[in-house]
């Protein structure tokens, strides 16, 4: 238990929300950071028909379809 504590940050160093913050906790913005870049990335490069995931590769106007929907 004592080592899931240290590598989260929280084990007392001089406080527990002080390494909370300065370890694990300063990683949560990158990976929200990341999160965004991904939603998107897939956004804009997905199919734009309802209910379709495909990556779209074509255009169909000013959308962004796949093969299927082409």
């Amino acid at each position: 238990m004592h080592v899931i504590l240290h590598v989260l940050g929280v084990d007392d160093v001089s406080g527990p929300w002080y390494a909370f913050w300065s370890g694990f906790g300063s990683d949560l913005s990158e990976l929200a950071g990341l999160g965004i870049f991904v939603y998107m990335f897939w956004r804009k490069h997905n199919c734009h028909e309802p209910g379709c995931w495909r990556i779209g590769r074509f255009t169909a106007g000013q959308t962004v379809v796949c093969h299927r929907h082409r």
